[in-house]
């Protein structure tokens, strides 16, 4: 037997517990109160040792559903890298780095649907999601780069 759930609650139940909280207005209250060391969020060797552990483990950057559509995308920094995902003419949804290579700038900022290819801030030269993965290939004002072609 796996006694790793000794005094936990079944799933319904803890739905059920939720729903009461929300009606009655209450909460739960533990028996103890936990005092977080203020180092704990200030510290920059405990920031730099979570930093290269959330590297090392998948992290969840949106759903899928936030890119629906081909030209889709948003992004965001994860684990302290700005990150761009964006869904491709094939619909396969692709994550890179949020930085053009010559000046560093974000390529995108938010969350969107590009209709229409965009070129790069600065250079006039294709974002990265055109150039590697040719959103707009049929519109495409910039020639197809290989990702060869940009390293």
């Amino acid at each position: 037997m796996n006694n790793n759930n000794v005094g936990l609650l079944e799933n319904n139940e803890v739905i059920d517990r939720v729903f009461e909280h929300i009606d009655n207005g209450t909460t739960d209250l533990g028996t103890a109160q936990w005092h977080e060391p203020v180092e704990h969020y200030t510290s920059q060797s405990r920031y730099e040792k979570e930093i290269v552990l959330l590297r090392q483990r998948p992290v969840v950057f949106c759903p899928s559903a936030a890119v629906p559509d081909a030209g889709s995308f948003i992004s965001r920094t994860a684990a302290g890298t700005p990150l761009l995902v964006v869904r491709d003419n094939d619909l396969k949804v692709r994550a890179f780095i949020n930085a053009c290579r010559h000046r560093g700038m974000k390529v995108a900022s938010g969350q969107g649907c590009v209709h229409e290819p965009s070129p790069a801030p600065i250079t006039g030269g294709p974002t990265i999601s055109t150039a590697l993965f040719g959103v707009f290939p049929e519109k495409q004002p910039f020639p197809i780069w290989t990702k060869k072609q940009l390293d």
